[in-house]
């Protein structure tokens, strides 16, 4: 798989809605970045300091986040280019927020 390079940060950090946004320019392809950013397992790969782990418990994702133990799953929509991460404390009581392209889920 290939790797992503950070080449430019702006905004880390910025809270709106209790959504925490960061953005970051790459180079690489759309294709790759989307790819990987779309794989709930590498999580920790590009969301290290939200996301320290996932795994499965019981057919559904689990991950060890700066906010504790949460249930995770990941809303693509390819065509729209935009990726949401949802957690919360029990499957099915998740709170989305985006992660790539469109500014909201």
């Amino acid at each position: 798989m290939a790797e992503l390079a950070p080449v430019e940060l702006a905004g880390a950090a910025a809270k709106k809605s209790g959504a925490r946004t960061s953005v970051v320019a790459l180079t690489a392809p759309h294709e790759v970045v989307f790819k990987i950013l779309a794989d709930i397992e590498a999580l920790p790969r590009w969301a290290g300091g939200f996301c320290e782990m996932v795994y499965l418990d019981l057919g559904s994702w689990r991950g060890l986040t700066v906010l504790g133990e949460l249930w995770l799953e990941l809303e693509i929509n390819a065509h729209e280019g935009k990726i949401c991460v949802a957690g919360g404390p029990a499957v099915g009581r998740f709170t989305a927020s985006g992660v790539a392209g469109a500014a909201s889920c």
